[in-house]
């Protein structure tokens, strides 16, 4: 039979419900997982190692997937291909399905959080401004060396992932071109013959390739544009090119953590805070950028503009509405309400990732966050 379950007998249970799954028997898929819960694991190894919550989602049955979600069935559960159940839903299941990913998120993010309350040494610094990670997640990123190709279009580390690449120039474009437009709300973008002071202040924490760096020195003109960098090779990179020396730029050498806790991103702050902030770090997982996102608060204008570079599962995209959806609660929970702007792209092609690891971007709708403080 081929699948995980070594008693033949479970097995043959296991493919009965997943056979009743694929049909939208919900009353004898109901009976079977009365009777064997276990069976909800099954992977049929004839159609990839699809379980039972892949048949039901396949069928769109909202009576099927809240059965097997409620017996224990894993929302995120993938086939050897990497497809998700979630996927395979449409209408009201697939928002059932997108539902439960951000519930079960949402309380192991909880429970992740009081646990690292809980290990805080008690002499730790408990201001509010201090990042609550103490250990790198990136490590391994910052110690390795990087290269950046001859024609300075890849940045990649020492095991060939590409930390930042030139195919991310259109959505650069389109997160600098919203705030353009955001900013002119609030006063007239500054002109070449206008002397330097009447830009916007921007933050950005992750120079990479420099791609939204160039851009907003050429299309903002910032006054106070702060660069925040943690890897080495970067910074030296950025040294050579001649970044320390453009006016109105504040290079931040460190992770964003350590340039918090020590106080110089406060330094480097100007009063009433900055107009543009953008994040797109590496190496970091989503914690990371809940944890910048719970401090965005306190360094952005009352009119200002917060985004950051929207790869949370860029691979697969039922994965990255559910993290959509929980960013965008965390972000209202610190007091920031997200507006989404699609924007359609052509899909990066193998050429792309010809020499890369792993393809880190593979959807067709890149999901832009525009983020102010809610009223």
């Amino acid at each position: 039979m081929g699948d995980h379950f070594e008693d033949p007998e479970l097995a043959a249970i296991g493919e009965e419900l997943y056979n009743a799954c694929k049909s939208n028997d919900v009353e004898k898929a109901t009976i079977i997982v009365a009777s064997h819960p276990v069976a909800i694991h099954y992977q049929n190894a004839q159609e990839d190692n699809r379980t039972p919550l892949h048949a039901a989602a396949s069928q769109s049955s909202t009576q099927l997937i809240r059965l097997l979600l409620d017996a224990g069935a894993q929302w995120n559960v993938v086939d050897k291909n990497a497809v998700s159940a979630g996927e395979l839903a449409s209408g009201d299941a697939y928002e059932m399905m997108v539902q439960e990913g951000m519930r079960t998120e949402f309380v192991l993010n909880l429970l992740e959080r009081k646990n690292a309350v809980q290990d805080e040494p008690e002499d730790a610094d408990t201001e509010e401004s201090a990042p609550a990670s103490t250990q790198a997640s990136n490590a391994s990123y910052l110690s390795s060396s990087l290269r950046y190709t001859e024609d300075g279009a890849r940045l990649l580390d020492a095991e060939d992932n590409g930390v930042m690449m030139g195919w991310e120039a259109p959505l650069m474009a389109a997160h600098v071109e919203h705030f353009r437009e955001h900013f002119k709300l609030m006063r007239p973008l500054p002109t070449e013959c206008e002397e330097s002071g009447a830009g916007p202040t921007v933050l950005n924490v992750g120079f990479g390739l420099g791609i939204i760096d160039l851009m907003l020195q050429e299309r903002v003109k910032p006054s106070v544009h702060v660069i925040i960098e943690a890897h080495p090779d970067v910074v030296r990179r950025m040294k050579e090119t001649g970044w320390a020396e453009k006016k109105g730029v504040v290079i931040l050498e460190g992770r964003w953590q350590e340039v918090v806790e020590d106080g110089r991103l406060a330094e480097a702050t100007p009063d009433g805070g900055f107009d543009f902030i953008y994040f797109d770090t590496f190496g970091e997982y989503y914690a990371d950028l809940r944890e910048f996102n719970d401090l965005v608060p306190n360094y952005l204008s009352q009119e200002g503009l917060y985004s950051f570079f929207n790869g949370l599962s860029g691979t697969n995209s039922f994965f990255h509405d559910v993290y959509c959806r929980i960013a965008e609660g965390d972000l209202l929970e610190g007091g920031l309400e997200t507006r989404w702007v699609d924007l359609d792209l052509t899909t990066p092609d193998q050429e792309v990732w010809k020499g890369i690891r792993r393809a880190y971007w593979t959807l067709p709708v890149y999901h832009i966050p525009l983020c102010t403080f809610a009223l």
